[in-house]
Order: C-alpha cells, then structure tokens, then sequence
C-alpha cells in the first residue's frame, strides 16, 4: 500500500511538473534578476543586464523583465534561462517589446535549450522587418526558417515557437507565419528569453505549455 501511495504521488507530482506554467514578474522585486531565471551567453561573451523593471502599459500588471545592457558585439547572444524541467515537445509564448537597439533590435524565445551553445531560437527583428527560427549548434547559429514581417519597434508583440518532434510552428502576434521540419536537436531542454547585440527588449508573460507529440518523429 504504501509504495502505491508513493507511485501516486510521483504520478501527481509529475503531472503538475508538465502542465500549462504561465510566467510574469508581479512578484519579482525591481532591479534585479527574477527568482527562477539563470542569465547565460552563447560562446564566451558578455552576459546581457536582466533586471525586473515597473514600466508603463505592460501586457499585464506592473512590472516586466528587461535585457538593459548594449553590448555592440555582433555575434553576442544574451539568454536568461527559465530553471524549469526541460521539456523537448513544448508550446511557448512570450511578448516582447524592442525598445532600442543601434546595431540590432533582435529578440525571441529559445526552445530545447540544451546548453548555452545549442538550442533553437524564434527570434523577431524591427530592424530587418522578419522574424526567423534559428538551429544554434555548438554556437553557431543556422537559419532555418524565415518571414518577412512588419515588427515595430517599441511596442509589445507576441512571438510563439511550438515544437514537436521534428516539427516546428512559429507565430507572430497570434498568425502562424511558418512551418517546417528539423533534426539539429530532438533532446529535452529548458526555455529562455534571448537577444542579440545590443537590442534592449522588454519580456512579458511568458506562457509554457507541454505539446503532445503526435506521431511526429
């Protein structure tokens, strides 16, 4: 009986472990790094500035998470990592606002978040006017898909990357922009909010959901 009752429980503990996790920073305290979040930089650069911040006309509340430092190297990748289970079929949402930038103005959401070198990344750009989902392996990243699309700079969109199996689905203010399929990594990870260069960006509610994978390998 008792090593039924300790089955259940794991049982129960693992459904609340993979359930529908929403993510803002209400309860964070303003300047400085929220609970949960770990900061990391792909290869060996500069980390970026993350600090709770109350801004005006959030999403949601008062308070926001924002990326302040502007380091202008081109190749630099700042993430904050969400210390979560790591999951490999996953639905995650965020809303971003890039707020300033002189070289890039370059955000999004990585998935499958291995390590700092190796992920996927859904990323917005206001500069470019595109958003584009990118396979980082060993640090160097590899376009995979991409969308022309307007992304206005110093308002808040939402930027979703779904992934299942081999598939990925990427949307930008609720429109699926694309499709497709790819192996770069199958494994579980964590989620993260990321930014490129100096692209100072404000990250709101972020919205975790497990995807089951349908017969998708």
């Amino acid at each position: 009986m008792r090593t039924l009752a300790v089955g259940l429980l794991a049982l129960s503990c693992l459904a609340a472990q993979v359930g529908e996790r929403r993510v803002d920073f209400e309860n964070d305290e303003a300047g400085r790094l929220p609970r949960f979040f770990t900061p990391a930089v792909t290869n060996d650069l500069k980390e970026g500035k993350w600090v709770v911040e109350e801004v005006e006309d959030p999403p949601s509340g008062k308070k926001v998470l924002a990326q302040r430092d502007a380091g202008d190297d081109p190749d630099r990748f700042a993430l904050c990592v969400y210390d979560s289970d790591k999951i490999a079929d996953i639905d995650v949402e965020v809303q971003l606002n890039l707020i300033n930038g002189k070289m890039e103005q370059a955000a999004g959401v990585a998935a499958r978040y291995i390590d700092r070198n190796n992920y996927h990344v859904a990323r917005a750009d206001a500069k470019a006017g595109n958003v584009r989902l990118f396979a980082v392996v060993q640090g160097k990243p590899t376009q995979i898909g991409s969308q022309p699309v307007a992304v206005d700079a110093k308002k808040w969109h939402k930027l979703r990357l779904v992934v299942s199996g081999r598939h990925f689905q990427v949307y930008f203010n609720d429109l699926m922009l694309f499709e497709l399929d790819d192996d770069a990594h199958r494994d579980p990870g964590q989620v993260a909010f990321w930014t490129k260069a100096d692209s100072v960006t404000l990250f709101d509610d972020m919205v975790i959901k497990p995807v089951q994978n349908e017969g998708k390998k």
